[in-house]
């Protein structure tokens, strides 16, 4: 076999780089299933517990110990449960919060990927539909229904990108960003 000794060291650094970025998935994939884990446990626990002093508690003779404790358990169950953001929720609300073709029914947009914090920030990528006849008013449609809807705040626009098929029809990929508000969920 003939080698390139100038491709050599090319490969070898894109070798190396590879095997850290799946090194790198594979770890925080194995933190992530652990973090979830533990917290599986704790909220088994806490629920094996609120279960036990609740069953004590309602037996003559319960003492204020286990009520006290009981409480606790149920305000840490109530403070786990409260910081979870539901993810399936907010894309559900997002989605039926893009406007629709009043002919055809669809959908104006696309959104293709998603990406929040937990202060409440999401950046959203969108591309209209190849059938449209004004993509840039269906964006506009879009902002303006994203601003009306009380669970979001802040949206705002700051790229897009301007695309002509090879039919002459034209898509925009775009992307959104805005604030939700968990409480409305």
């Amino acid at each position: 076999m003939i080698t390139n000794p100038e491709m050599t060291p090319r490969r070898s650094w894109l070798l190396v780089a590879t095997a850290i970025f799946f090194l790198s998935v594979a770890l925080f994939s194995i933190y992530y299933a652990l973090s979830v884990s533990r917290l599986k446990k704790e909220v088994a626990t806490l629920e094996e517990n609120q279960k036990k002093l609740s069953q004590s508690s309602t037996e003559e003779g319960a003492t204020p110990e286990g009520r006290f404790a009981l409480t606790t358990i149920k305000d840490r169950l109530a403070g786990i449960e409260s910081n979870q953001l539901f993810w399936s929720k907010i894309i559900e609300k997002i989605e039926a919060t893009v406007p629709k073709n009043p002919e055809t029914k669809e959908p104006v947009a696309t959104i293709r990927s998603y990406t929040g914090s937990n202060d409440g920030r999401i950046s959203a990528n969108g591309i209209t539909k190849e059938s449209s006849a004004d993509p840039f008013a269906d964006v506009a449609e879009l902002i303006a229904a994203f601003g009306n809807e009380t669970t979001f705040k802040n949206v705002f626009v700051p790229s897009i990108t301007k695309n002509v098929l090879q039919d002459g029809s034209v898509v925009l990929s775009f992307s959104l960003t805005f604030d939700y508000h968990k409480q409305t969920f």
